[in-house]
């Protein structure tokens, strides 16, 4: 979120020169004094006007260079500390115009309202950021669900798309969150239903989209992320990772389906890693919480997500 923002640089260069200018003050009042203390035999050559205008002199120079070191020691930390809210303010500017933008508190960017009913759509015309999503999944009822972050509840959208077709989604430019399978019967209850594999993007503040494949909320099917922007980036894993898996990996998803158990929380499903690590390279997809191998990035805002042999 962090770090990327030019407005709070800019605020930082200010507080630097403000440093800057009260040190060189200080230093030029150090050298008069330094100087009227050494020839202190010339002062009574001047006359009272003369003396009076050299002692008001000083003293203007001693009160900015106060005023400037109190600015500086006092305020500059502030300016320094203050990127988190100049980057809202920055991300509300890239945002504003999309017609999706909704601030929530904590300076929040979403694409869409908790109070607005999920988007069903079978693909969006091509403008900003976004992906391609194509349809390898084995079951034709499957739907594709684009959760935002902290949103777990609520999907912003859902895409239909038929087996073997791509098509495009957009999203707004703080976009960050995930593509799940799921069902609307389910997915729309108002209920969490975290348990599969995400498919996991962000947008950054420079326009660039990251993306990741993930099984540590659990396996529902493989597939791939690969870079639109002719970087030629892919993360991939085709295997159907639900065939032949051992009994002990599965656990029941909402919709009844038996998928790999998660790798992550208070039961982490060992077996379940071990398949998919017998499956799929870690380097791929993120099975290890510290491993950021498998995280790509587009610098043209688009990534494509491919859905492989996975089911609802």
């Amino acid at each position: 979120m962090r770090h990327y923002f030019h407005d709070s640089s800019h605020a930082i260069f200010q507080a630097q020169d403000l440093c800057q200018i009260s040190d060189i003050n200080s230093r030029s009042y150090s050298n008069s004094f330094t100087s009227i203390d050494a020839n202190h035999w010339r002062f009574f050559d001047f006359t009272p006007i003369e003396a009076v205008i050299l002692i008001l002199q000083q003293l203007q120079t001693m009160l900015r260079t106060i005023s400037g070191l109190i600015v500086c020691f006092l305020f500059a930390p502030a300016i320094v500390c203050a990127p988190s809210k100049i980057g809202a303010a920055h991300l509300t500017e890239i945002a504003t115009g999309h017609k999706d933008a909704v601030t929530e508190p904590g300076d929040i960017l979403y694409c869409g309202g908790l109070d607005e009913p999920t988007i069903a759509t079978t693909g969006d015309r091509l403008d900003g950021p976004g992906f391609w999503i194509t349809n390898h999944d084995n079951a034709p009822e499957v739907k594709y669900f684009l959760y935002e972050n902290s949103r777990d509840n609520h999907p912003w959208k859902y895409l239909t798309v038929v087996p073997g077709a791509t098509a495009f989604l957009s999203v707004c430019s703080t976009w960050q969150g995930r593509i799940v399978r799921g069902i609307p019967e389910i997915n729309l209850d108002g209920e969490v239903h975290n348990l599969g594999t995400w498919f996991k993007s962000s947008v950054a503040p420079n326009g660039w989209m990251w993306g990741d494949i993930s099984f540590l909320e659990g396996c529902d099917g493989g597939g791939s992320v690969a870079s639109t922007d002719g970087s030629d980036v892919v993360r991939e894993c085709y295997e159907d990772l639900l065939a032949g898996a051992p009994s002990s990996a599965l656990v029941m998803k909402e919709t009844g389906t038996k998928v790999l158990a998660k790798l992550v929380g208070d039961a982490p499903n060992q077996a379940a890693k071990d398949w998919e690590a017998s499956k799929c390279s870690s380097a791929e997809v993120w099975m290890n919480g510290g491993n950021d191998g498998p995280v790509i990035k587009s610098t043209n805002g688009r990534l494509a997500f491919t859905f492989f042999k996975g089911m609802a």
